[in-house]
């Protein structure tokens, strides 16, 4: 089975969903910012106040490179884990872009207290960086995506598009799309 990836800007729910997919599909799950704080056991923010932005994303680039040796698991990448053309080389399988309006990342990542501890990426202000990063990003993010999920919709609506997209997931193959459409427990 091929790797799953989900993909999108920062606050769209990527490690969410990814978890909630894993689980419902009983596949590893690694989410590549969490696997990169285990590995040199720090955080983000305290890898770019030693080693910049470029020293983050080589770590972060090892790290995909490590978790992409492997098949038949869920991926949940960074935000702008596709700036890099050895990383966009690296995500493929089934790649999944949650989408959402830039006023809605701005809601959640306000009201989330771990984004406080993400360092600003262009000393700016919260919602000016979701303008740069979304306008950077966008176009590696569709050039990427094989299906585009509304990331405003609830968790379990999302696995429910996920099941209609892709009928052939292994443990979808034992219901018909209309009985992996109604299942509620996830």
């Amino acid at each position: 089975m091929k790797n799953i990836f989900f993909i999108g800007l920062r606050g769209s729910g990527k490690t969410t969903t990814g978890q909630a997919l894993a689980k419902k599909l009983n596949l590893p799950f690694w989410d590549t910012d969490q696997l990169v704080e285990e590995k040199f056991s720090t955080s983000i923010a305290d890898i770019v106040s030693r080693h910049g932005w470029e020293g983050f994303r080589s770590r972060e680039s090892d790290i995909l490179r490590m978790v992409c040796s492997r098949q038949g698991q869920v991926i949940a990448t960074g935000g702008g884990t596709v700036l890099a053309q050895a990383n966009r080389n690296l995500i493929s399988g089934v790649v999944f872009y949650l989408q959402a309006p830039l006023s809605v990342l701005f809601a959640r990542l306000s009201q989330s207290p771990a984004s406080s501890r993400r360092p600003a990426l262009y000393n700016k202000n919260l919602q000016e960086e979701l303008v740069i990063s979304f306008t950077e990003r966008e176009p590696l993010y569709l050039s990427l995506a094989d299906h585009i999920l509304d990331a405003t919709n609830p968790v379990s609506t999302l696995l429910h598009s996920i099941v209609r997209l892709c009928p052939n997931i292994p443990d979808f193959q034992k219901k018909t799309p209309f009985e992996a459409n109604t299942n509620h427990s996830f």
